[in-house]
C-alpha cells in the first residue's frame, strides 16, 4: 500500500512541478503578457493588431482605430476624455522620408477648466503651458523625434479631477483628434 501512495505522490508532484512552472514562465506574447498579465499595457492586443501607419498630413479622429489609447475613456460622440493624470497616443509611422525632419503637431483638444499640461513626443518634452477651453495646439518638434514603427504622445495633466455629483473618474482633456505634419 505505501507503494501506491509513494507512486501517487510522484505522479502528482511530476504533474504539479511542470504546471506551477508554466504558471510563472507563460509562453504568451509581450502583448498578451503585458495586457492580461502585468496590466502594465491598456492597450489589448486586438486593439495593436488593428493598429496601422498614419500618413503624414492626415487628420486622425478620437474615434479611429489605426491609434491606440492608453488611460483614455471610450469615445463619446466627438471626443474621448483622457483618465487621471497621465495619458498616451500611440500610433505607427512607416514614411522613412519624413521621419529625420522636423514637423508639427496639431492636436484639438478641450480641458476640463483651467488645465497644465505637459506634451512628450516619443519621452521628449515638446510643450508645457496651461489650457482652458477649447484649443487647437500647434507644437513643433525637432528632427529625429519620430521613428519608424510605433511612436507616442505622452500627455500629463497632474491636475486631472473629477466632474463631481458622485463621480469618481479623474478627467483632464477631450482628445478629438490629431494631425501629423
Amino acid at each position: 500500500m505505501n507503494k501506491i501512495y509513494l507512486a501517487s505522490i510522484f505522479i502528482l508532484v511530476g504533474f504539479y512541478i511542470p504546471l506551477i512552472y508554466l504558471i510563472g514562465h507563460p509562453n504568451v506574447s509581450a502583448e498578451y503578457k503585458s495586457y492580461y498579465i502585468t496590466q502594465s499595457s491598456k492597450i489589448s492586443p486586438f486593439e495593436r493588431a488593428n493598429m496601422g501607419p498614419i500618413p503624414f498630413g492626415e487628420k486622425i479622429e478620437f474615434n479611429d482605430r489605426r491609434i491606440g489609447f492608453e488611460n483614455f475613456f471610450d469615445p463619446g460622440k466627438s471626443f474621448r476624455w483622457s483618465m487621471d493624470a497621465q495619458s498616451q497616443i500611440i500610433f505607427l509611422l512607416d514614411s522613412q522620408d519624413k521621419l529625420n525632419k522636423e514637423g508639427t503637431l496639431l492636436l484639438r483638444v478641450d480641458p476640463l477648466g483651467a488645465q497644465k499640461v505637459s506634451l512628450a513626443l516619443n519621452q521628449k518634452l515638446i510643450y508645457e503651458g496651461m489650457l482652458n477651453g477649447p484649443t487647437e495646439l500647434l507644437i513643433s518638434y525637432p528632427a529625429g523625434s519620430l521613428k519608424e514603427g510605433m511612436n507616442t504622445i505622452t500627455l500629463l495633466t497632474p491636475g486631472a479631477k473629477t466632474l463631481g455629483d458622485g463621480e469618481i473618474r479623474k478627467l483632464a482633456l477631450r482628445f478629438q483628434s490629431l494631425v501629423i505634419e
